[in-house]
């Protein structure tokens, strides 16, 4: 079975492609400088579209090895049954 991609999923990251442009990498290494970077980028893709009146939002944290929280966010299709989901997980950790 071939893996395809929704087109609706390409829609909201779309803005990481431009704040990333000009970003400079920071070091290997320096997750502090790695957070900073993308907090914003990743802020921005959460906001870029509105989320449908047919989806159901949740929030959940799980905590770093360093202790500092990570927020993940879940969307789910009102009525949609159960089936795969899709787990994105940013560079930079």
């Amino acid at each position: 079975m071939a893996l395809s991609r929704d087109p609706e999923t390409a829609i909201a990251p779309a803005p990481m492609a431009g704040a990333m442009a000009d970003a400079t990498p920071p070091a290997v290494g320096d997750i502090a400088a790695r957070r900073a970077l993308w907090e914003p980028i990743i802020g921005a893709v959460g906001t870029a579209q509105p989320i449908p009146d047919d989806v159901n939002t949740g929030e959940h944290h799980a905590t770093a090895a360093d202790d500092a929280q990570i927020t993940m966010l879940w969307y789910a299709k009102i009525g949609a049954a159960p089936g795969p989901a899709l787990l994105f997980c940013h560079g930079g950790g």
